[in-house]
């Protein structure tokens, strides 16, 4: 088991939904670090080696899915939970089609959202079935 909390990556243009993510996550335990834009997300990718990334799919600069597509050119493997006002097939079949491991609607159900999260990680080995992160 990791001897810290495993480390999420916020990615959303909206400062007010990073805040409601950051305090759902930190209040869960984990660390987290945030994202304004697909550019600056690739930059944490690099920088931060999250276990996990949230990431929105309408943001300037580059949306969630140019992201994708960049994350996959490059080999990365990181884990991707996909949040997004876009309920059309279309959106979520080009996500899907990037390797996304799930995917939420806004509004957020935030029991689903934390149940994901813990799921995710635990599938991608941060996190053990039977451990509980620190808070």
């Amino acid at each position: 088991m990791p001897s810290q909390p495993p480390l999420i990556l916020v990615a959303d243009d909206v400062a007010s939904l990073r805040l409601l993510y950051t305090t759902l996550l930190t209040g869960e335990g984990y660390r987290v670090v945030e994202a304004r834009d697909g550019v600056e997300a690739l930059e944490r990718i690099r920088a931060d080696h999250p276990a996990l990334m949230i990431l929105d799919i309408s943001m300037p600069r580059m949306d969630g899915i140019q992201v994708l597509e960049a994350l996959r050119r490059a080999g990365s493997r990181i884990p991707v939970i996909v949040i997004t006002a876009h309920k059309e097939r279309e959106t979520v079949l080009a996500a899907a089609q990037q390797g996304i491991v799930s995917y939420l609607t806004k509004p957020i159900n935030i029991s689903e959202f934390r149940d994901r999260v813990r799921r995710t990680l635990i599938e991608h080995g941060a996190l053990t079935a039977t451990s509980s992160v620190p808070v």
